[in-house]
């Protein structure tokens, strides 16, 4: 019985760091957080690069390589985040939200 106990408490654990890190990288709301500011930065750097001012300024290899590592920077956050699915019976997805979902549902 105990063990069982010990099994329960760990999983209830796990399931607090993950809600934990998903309100960080979504923020309490679902809307903000750094999920939110690295689409904003990831913009940004779009905008950035399509401004032939900056072009000229600094050149398209420097924006490109702003642009592309903030896209993935968001890309890796995105992922991290995840999808959730839920069909009817049947329930699909990834990252987070899918890993949240089984542990809550046990």
């Amino acid at each position: 019985m105990e063990a069982k106990m010990a099994h329960f408490d760990n999983l209830e654990s796990r399931l607090e760091t993950m809600l934990d890190k998903l309100k960080e990288l979504e923020g309490p709301d679902g809307k903000g957080g750094t999920l939110a500011e690295l689409k904003e930065e990831r913009d940004a750097a779009l905008a950035d690069f399509r401004s032939e001012y900056l072009q000229q300024e600094y050149g398209k290899d420097v924006l490109r390589q702003l642009k592309n590592e903030t896209e993935a920077a968001y890309k890796k956050c995105y992922d991290e985040v995840g999808i959730l699915k839920v069909e009817g019976n049947r329930t699909s997805g990834r990252g987070l939200k899918i890993k949240i979902y089984q542990l809550d549902c046990r």
